[in-house]
Parts: structure tokens; C-alpha cells; sequence
């Protein structure tokens, strides 16, 4: 953290000279402003969406009309907060800051006209990313996404992620 205009602020995690408009996989983790619980329930290790949840899923689904170079890897909505893989497959005028913009923008209007709260801050500032580089590290970040339903417990983790890799392969491959 460093102090701007006698105020802290938290430092971009942006890989300083990296051009986010170009192709690549990218990693983004959004969450809700103070993290409540307004997309689902985690129910026996799977999450159940409500009608905020299915609709910001649904803008989710979207951003690759919205973004003709855009396609969308595995992602899950969790009661707090929602994880994706965005692949930008032709360098584009529009930055990954753009294209999450555009979704917490589109889902924000959604789920506060069916909540008939509009104007209501609905996403915290800013977004989480990672570049993904390679098979191996996308293979991984894939895994955290898919798992993310079996750990989540109310915020905090029961197990990590890694711990339930063979058990999620036990239940689909019996």
C-alpha cells in the first residue's frame, strides 16, 4: 500500500508493461461490494444460484457477443464473488480492464432493476487478474475454478482446493 493525497491505496497487481488488449488467457476473480451473499448458497458442496445469481451468469455468458475476439473458459458464480477465464484471441482496441467493466456494468443494471434497487453499488472497485501462461498454469487455474464450490464454507475455506482435486475426479469417474 502506498499513500496518495493522504490517502492509502492499493497497488495494481497489472504486470507493469503488458498489453492487456492482446491474446491471452486471462484470470479474473470479481466480488460483490462487502461480500454478501446475494448470487446462491453453497449446498452439499455445489453452489445454488438465486435469480441475481442466474442473471449476472447470464451477462457473463454474454461478454462474447458483446466482444467479437472474446471467449469465455470456465467460470463459476459463488455466493460472494464469481471466477473466469476470459481468452482474448485477437489483439482488440479494448483492454481486459474494458471487458470487465462492460460485464460488472451489464450485470449491475440486471440484477438491480430485478432487485428494484437501482443504483446500488452492486461490485467491489476493481477486479483480480492473472495472466494465465501455458497449459500447466491454465490446467490449475481451471481446477481452482471447478473447486471453488467444494471448499467454500461462508468465506472461509474447509480444505484447500488441491485436497478435493482427486475426490471431484472420484465423483465424476467412479
Amino acid at each position: 500500500m502506498t499513500l496518495y493525497n493522504n490517502k492509502y491505496r492499493t497497488e495494481s497487481n497489472h504486470l507493469k508493461n503488458h498489453d492487456y488488449s492482446s491474446e491471452g488467457d486471462y484470470f479474473v476473480t470479481i466480488c460483490i461490494k462487502n461480500r454478501i451473499n446475494l448470487f446462491g448458497v453453497v449446498e452439499n458442496r455445489k453452489i445454488i444460484k438465486s435469480k441475481a445469481g442466474e442473471t449476472a451468469e447470464a451477462c457473463w455468458k454474454d461478454l462474447n457477443k458483446q466482444f467479437n475476439n472474446v471467449l469465455l473458459g470456465d467460470y463459476v458464480f459463488m455466493p460472494d464473488h464469481m471466477h473466469g477465464i476470459i481468452k482474448i484471441n485477437k489483439k482488440s482496441n479494448k483492454s481486459l480492464y474494458d471487458m470487465v467493466c462492460a460485464f460488472k456494468s451489464k450485470a449491475a443494471i440486471a440484477v438491480n432493476r430485478l432487485e428494484n434497487k437501482p443504483g446500488r453499488k452492486l461490485w467491489q472497485d476493481g477486479f483480480y487478474d492473472r495472466i494465465i501462461r501455458g497449459d500447466i498454469e491454465y490446467f490449475f487455474v481451471t481446477e481452482y475454478i471447478l473447486n471453488n464450490p467444494l471448499v467454500y464454507k461462508e468465506g472461509m475455506k474447509e480444505k484447500e482446493w488441491y485436497e478435493l482435486f482427486e475426490e471431484r475426479n472420484k465423483m465424476k469417474n467412479p
